[in-house]
């Protein structure tokens, strides 16, 4: 099976120059990283899959950060470009004998982004 990662983060959000081109941002906060993986062995650079040994859940709290920028395409749809660093323990898979050390998780992104109400647009 692998490695199932999910993610549930919260966090506040700074906007600024709201109704301009150009809209950056920042946001702080925190969540949980909960994964779930197989247990198996190693032969060289494959995993083989032990059925019906998974390693349960294992949840890391995390914080966050992040910063980016709207771009506006029309009075309704943006370009939104943005980085979050995740800070966070690596999991240990529910084995009390492993202690993961910490570490992050940068996620680059681009995307659309629909608003809809009083947004307005004011050209440069």
């Amino acid at each position: 099976m692998g490695e199932a990662r999910y993610k549930l983060n919260g966090a506040y959000v700074r906007r600024f120059n709201v109704h301009s081109f150009v809209s950056p941002f920042f946001s702080v906060g925190g969540g949980t990283f909960v994964t779930y993986g197989a247990q198996g062995t190693w032969s060289g650079t494959v995993h083989n899959d032990v059925p019906n040994h998974d390693s349960w859940w294992d949840n890391q709290p995390n914080a966050a950060v992040g910063v980016g920028a709207d771009i506006a395409l029309s009075r309704a749809f943006k370009l939104r470009i943005s980085n979050t660093l995740n800070l966070f323990r690596a999991p240990n898979f529910a084995d009390p004998t492993y202690l993961g050390g910490r570490t992050f998780l940068q996620e680059p992104k681009i995307g659309l982004a629909y608003s809809w109400g009083s947004a307005r647009v004011d050209p440069l």
